[in-house]
């Protein structure tokens, strides 16, 4: 009986660590192509520790677009912990991509994410 009352404190442990952990995002208004890149979780793995951001990418252009967005990871007080960056390529017009940036930069406390840059090309 005691095993399993550890066993539950573990397991609400970890979730209150993950809790801890998700983070908030800034509004990503940055270099964005009006409006293409967009900021829709941030958080950091309770296991790994390993920030990440999940992206949502619009192309609004009128031709197939390359995408190159960079994103950091901020301590509450603006210590920068790290980035990460995301290439999406052949992006069709009106098309909607989605993909996450993650950095192996282990950090333990929550984080701030922010689209730092967005460079859009024409597709080759």
């Amino acid at each position: 009986m005691a095993g399993l009352a550890l066993t539950g404190l573990a397991v609400l442990a970890a979730v209150a660590l993950g809790a801890a952990l998700l983070g908030t995002y800034e509004d990503p208004h940055r270099d964005d192509h009006d409006g293409d890149v967009r900021l829709s979780s941030c958080r950091v793995d309770a296991a790994t520790g390993w920030p990440s951001a999940v992206l949502m990418v619009a192309n609004r252009s009128s031709k197939p677009s390359d995408y190159h967005v960079s994103v950091e990871f901020l301590a509450p007080g603006g210590l920068r912990l790290g980035e990460a960056h995301v290439f999406l390529n052949r992006v069709a017009p009106g098309q909607q991509a989605r993909d996450t940036a993650q950095s192996l930069t282990r950090v333990d406390r929550p984080v701030t994410c922010r689209v730092t840059d967005v460079f859009r090309t024409a597709s080759p």
